[in-house]
């Protein structure tokens, strides 16, 4: 059986397939797409073709199945909803098997009066801030450190094969620094965005990103760069509709905006490509760089 729930900014979490929360009647899973068209003669030549923002709709029923009354059932969820933007989480094959992500808002929630059954059965719709997307995630944080390689010289591009290496006995160096790489793996081309967070302490941090043997985007800071702090965490993000970089201070708490501190001449913010992603970190001075890679993998349905 198929599976929904909520998640809402505050990582509060919701089912809304249970007894007496459930959202049936389901349309708008699919997609559809704006494309624009020139003539050429007898043909057409495509010249644009984006995803629509397709809304999700359904009816939404709230009952008295677990005891609860349906009116304060509406409220609570109300609440929840109200803590936007949500996370819709779906599960076409069931809980224990893949899920898929879409950012949304609920734009329309009727309410009637209860049913001969007892129940509120509420139409609902869901408008998306994003495609579906399955969350996948790398991270070479521990003692032994993911797909570990060493970048060589040449075309600056790393070894066909990384194999987990313990870092602290066998750290690979090339230029007198350590070059630490995950993999992520996209079965689809689409434009799919990458969330690095890099934990301090680092001295001037900088990530390269590769598929195959090539060398696609690089980013950095500019001039003599940021140093992180073991109290401090650099976050690259372009997962939620726009790009940003910033650090936190887990001991005071605070985060400021480090975006204008970048080398505007690197890419700085990754896109996944089809086939095996390697994201590789580095910091002066050699020293070990934990990390964490999060792809975004965008389906127009699924």
């Amino acid at each position: 059986m198929r599976y929904f729930k909520l998640i809402n900014n505050k990582g509060d979490e919701l089912s809304i397939t249970s007894q007496s929360i459930f959202f049936h009647d389901i349309e708008g899973l699919g997609f559809e797409e704006e494309t624009s068209y020139r003539r050429v003669g007898q043909t057409w030549w495509l010249n644009n073709a984006l995803l629509r923002q397709t809304p999700i709709t359904g009816k939404i029923s709230f009952t008295d199945l677990e005891g609860h009354d349906p009116y304060v059932l509406f409220s609570d969820f109300y609440l929840f909803i109200n803590k936007a933007p949500l996370t819709l989480v779906y599960y076409p094959c069931g809980l224990d098997q893949t899920s898929y992500r879409k950012q949304v808002r609920v734009t329309k929630l009727d309410k009637s009066e209860l049913n001969i059954y007892g129940a509120l059965e509420e139409d609902i719709s869901f408008t998306p801030y994003t495609p579906w997307y399955m969350v996948v995630s790398a991270s070479n944080v521990g003692t032994i450190v993911t797909n570990t390689g060493w970048v060589w010289g040449g075309d600056n591009s790393p070894p066909l094969v990384f194999e987990p290496t313990d870092a602290e006995s066998t750290p690979a160096k090339f230029g007198g620094e350590i070059r630490q790489s995950v993999q992520l793996y996209s079965p689809v081309e689409s434009s799919s965005p990458i969330k690095l967070t890099i934990k301090g302490p680092a001295v001037n941090p900088f990530w390269s990103h590769y598929v195959g043997n090539k060398l696609i985007s690089t980013g950095r800071f500019a001039g003599e760069g940021v140093n992180l702090s073991s109290e401090e965490t650099l976050v690259v993000d372009n997962t939620n509709g726009h790009t940003g970089m910033s650090i936190s201070n887990s001991a005071t708490g605070e985060t400021r905006n480090v975006y204008a501190l970048r080398d505007f001449d690197t890419g700085c913010f990754f896109i996944l490509k089809e086939g095996a992603n390697t994201i590789s970190v580095a910091a002066s001075g050699g020293s070990r760089v934990d990390f964490t890679a999060e792809g975004h993998i965008y389906y127009g349905t699924v």
